[in-house]
C-alpha cells in the first residue's frame, strides 16, 4: 500500500482480512498494521499458529481468497505478510502489547520489533506471549485499553496493575478509592489516571 496514511476504511479493511482469513479456517493470534520508518509505507501484519505447523503456504492461499472476495482498491497481496509467532517482531509486540481475541485499534509510535524500528503501529490483537511492564493491554473485565504498571499477588493468583488515560465519564463521576464485584477488578483515581487490578 503506497500511502503514509491508514484511513478508517484501511482499517476496517483490515478487519475484514482478519475475520475471512479466520472464516476458512486460519487462527490469527497476533494482527497489526506496521509502518516502516524509512519508506512510510504500512504493510498489514497477520501471524498464525498454523505457520510454524503447515508453512506459510496455506496462509497465503487464504489471503489471496480472502483479498479477492474482499476487492478493495489499494490493499493488495504484497501489503499482507503472513508471520510465524516465532518470529522475533512477533515476539517482541507479545511482551509490549496484550489483547483477547477480539479485534481492538491500539496505536503504538516509535517501536523496536526483531531488532528494527518501525514508525508506528495499529494493533487490532496480540494474544497470548507474556505480558510485562510497560505492555499496552485491553482488560478483559472492562475493554478499556491502559499500560501495565506492575503485578500484585491475590490470595488466588497474580494481578495486573493497569493505568488508563481519564475520560470525561472518570472526571464527571469519579469512581470510589476500593471498588470489588464480580469483575474482581480494584480501581483507584491516581495522578489523572485510573488504575485497575486485573486477573492475570
Amino acid at each position: 500500500m503506497d500511502k503514509t496514511q491508514l484511513v478508517d476504511s484501511d482499517m476496517q479493511a483490515g478487519r475484514q482480512i482478519i475475520e475471512g482469513l479466520e472464516r476458512l479456517g486460519i487462527p490469527i493470534d497476533v494482527a497489526f498494521w506496521l509502518q516502516d520508518d524509512e519508506s512510510l509505507d504500512w504493510r498489514l501484519i497477520v501471524s498464525s499458529p498454523s505457520v510454524p505447523k503447515d508453512g506459510p503456504r496455506r496462509l497465503y492461499t487464504a489471503l489471496f481468497v480472502t483479498l479477492r472476495d474482499l476487492n478493495h482498491p489499494t490493499i493488495r497481496l504484497e501489503d499482507v505478510v503472513g508471520a510465524s509467532p516465532n518470529e522475533n517482531r512477533i515476539k517482541d509486540l507479545k511482551r509490549r502489547v496484550g489483547t483477547n481475541d477480539g479485534l481492538h485499534d491500539i496505536r503504538l509510535d516509535g517501536l523496536d520489533l526483531g531488532f528494527q524500528h518501525y514508525r508506528s503501529a495499529r494493533v487490532y490483537r496480540v494474544a497470548g506471549g507474556k505480558i510485562g511492564f510497560g505492555a499496552h493491554v485491553v482488560v478483559k473485565a472492562t475493554g478499556r485499553q491502559g499500560i501495565v504498571q506492575g503485578r500484585i499477588r491475590a490470595a488466588d493468583g497474580w494481578r495486573f496493575l493497569v493505568l488508563h488515560a481519564v475520560n470525561s465519564y472518570d472526571v464527571k463521576s469519579p469512581a470510589p478509592t476500593v471498588q470489588t464485584g464480580p469483575s474482581r477488578a480494584w480501581k483507584a483515581l491516581v495522578a489523572g489516571r485510573t488504575a485497575e487490578l486485573a486477573d492475570h
